[in-house]
C-alpha cells in the first residue's frame, strides 16, 4: 500500500523573483495590451489582493509599463496613503488625468477631451429637491451654456505662425458665445448627427452607466455635488 503523494506547496516569492501569482498577471496584461486597430475592446478593471507574505505586485507592474528605452505603457502612480491632499474622487481624476497627460511614454501626449466637462460638472453644486428639481435643471442648462462659450485650460490650443491659428481661436469662441438656447439643446440632446457629439459620447460610456438618465441633462445632474 503506497502513501499518498502529497502536491509540492507554491514556492514564496523570493526577492528576485515575482510575488505570487505575477506570472499570470503579467501574462494577462499582456494580452490586454493587444488592443484591436479598429472599434474598441472592453477592459476589465483589476483589482488584486495580496496577502501579508505575498510580496509586493507594484514593484512588478512599475517594472513592467516602464520596461523599454522607447515607448511605454502609460501609466500613473498614485498612493494615496502619501497624498493626504487629495479629499475626493474629482480631486483623485484631476491628478490621474495630469500624470497621463505628461509626455513621457515616448509617444503623441494623451488628450482628454471629455474630462474638462465631467470634472467641471463634479463641481457644480444644484439645489436638492423635488421643488426644486426644475429650478436645478434651468441652472445647470445656464451653467454649461456658459462653460461652452469659453475653452477650457485642458483644450489644446490651436497653432499658427501667421495669425491664422489666432484668428480661428477667436472664430470660435464667437461661435461658442452665440449658441442660443434652442440650438445649444439640440446640440445637447444629441439626436442630430454632426452635432452634440460632445455630450453623446457620455451617453455611450459603459461604465459611467449613463442610460439610467433619458438625456444628457439628467446624467449632468447626477454627476454633480450632493
Amino acid at each position: 500500500m503506497r502513501e499518498p503523494v502529497t502536491p509540492p506547496l507554491p514556492r514564496p516569492p523570493t526577492v528576485d523573483g515575482p510575488p505570487v501569482g505575477g506570472t499570470e498577471l503579467l501574462a494577462l496584461l499582456t494580452r490586454l495590451l493587444r488592443r484591436p486597430r479598429r472599434g474598441d475592446r472592453r477592459l476589465p478593471v483589476l483589482w488584486l489582493v495580496r496577502a501579508a507574505t505575498g510580496g509586493d505586485p507594484g514593484t512588478l507592474l512599475r517594472r513592467f509599463v516602464g520596461r523599454g528605452a522607447g515607448r511605454r505603457v502609460p501609466h500613473a502612480v498614485l498612493d494615496l496613503a502619501a497624498r493626504p491632499d487629495l479629499v475626493d474622487v474629482p480631486a483623485v481624476l484631476r491628478e490621474l488625468h495630469r500624470q497621463l497627460s505628461l509626455e513621457a511614454f515616448g509617444a503623441a501626449r494623451l488628450r482628454f477631451r471629455h474630462h474638462p466637462l465631467a470634472d467641471w460638472l463634479m463641481q457644480q453644486t444644484l439645489d436638492v429637491g423635488v421643488d426644486a428639481a426644475d429650478s436645478g435643471r434651468a441652472t445647470l442648462v445656464r451653467r454649461l451654456r456658459d462653460w461652452r462659450g469659453r475653452r477650457p485650460v485642458e483644450e489644446p490650443q490651436v497653432s499658427g505662425e501667421s495669425g491664422v491659428g489666432t484668428a480661428l481661436q477667436v472664430l470660435l469662441w464667437l461661435l461658442r458665445r452665440a449658441v442660443p438656447s434652442a440650438v445649444f439643446r439640440i446640440a445637447v440632446s444629441g439626436r442630430v448627427p454632426g452635432v452634440g457629439g460632445h455630450y453623446r459620447w457620455f451617453m455611450r460610456q459603459q461604465y459611467l452607466a449613463p442610460r439610467q438618465s433619458v438625456t444628457f441633462l439628467g446624467f449632468a445632474e447626477r454627476l454633480t455635488a450632493g
